[in-house]
């Protein structure tokens, strides 16, 4: 199992062409997140990480995924949520 960024593709394509295997680019250490664990956790780990993406396991399965990008989408929707409702 491994985890292949955008950094780590666009640089494995540079490097070994199109034709190069998944499997020599990913990244086979990286953080991984459980579903029960709670939100400002998974999120500190995720900063601190050069991934910006934190698979989720469940029992040693893949779950769920949590980006840099979805957090950002969940903080997008709170705040206009939150605006709509101090409006009405």
């Amino acid at each position: 199992m491994g985890v292949l960024t955008r950094g780590v593709l666009l640089r494995a394509l540079a490097e070994r062409g199109a034709s190069a295997p998944v499997g020599a680019a990913m990244q086979r250490k990286f953080v991984t997140a459980d579903p029960a664990e709670m939100l400002d956790s998974a999120l500190h780990r995720l900063q601190e990480c050069d991934c910006r993406t934190l698979p989720v396991l469940q029992d040693g399965r893949l779950v769920g995924v949590l980006t840099m990008d979805n957090v950002g989408e969940l903080v997008m929707v709170r705040s206009a949520l939150r605006a709509r409702a101090s409006a009405a």
